[in-house]
């Protein structure tokens, strides 16, 4: 089907996207919260990964609310994590 897949026999995934909105208090549990960007990249040791399928997460701190303003990575699956030390 042109708009959509067969994810089994008889069973039809038409396309569909989701859209989530968040306003968040980065304080709730304190002012040492961070925020960080998380990528998934491939694994960039051969020896690791000798079939080129293997990947990892990459951590990348967001270290301002000036750099916050942050875009969605469509070849990463980039999301964010709030963490609290």
């Amino acid at each position: 089907p042109r708009w959509g897949k067969m994810v089994a026999p008889g069973i039809y995934g038409p396309n569909h996207q989701h859209f989530f909105n968040f306003r968040l208090d980065m304080s709730i549990d304190g002012a040492g919260n961070s925020v960080y960007e998380v990528d998934s990249v491939p694994e960039p040791d051969p020896a690791l990964n000798p079939h080129r399928n293997a990947w990892i997460t990459k951590d990348t701190l967001v270290a301002s609310e000036a750099e916050g303003a942050r875009d969605w990575n469509w070849s990463t699956g980039r999301y964010w994590k709030v963490a609290n030390p």
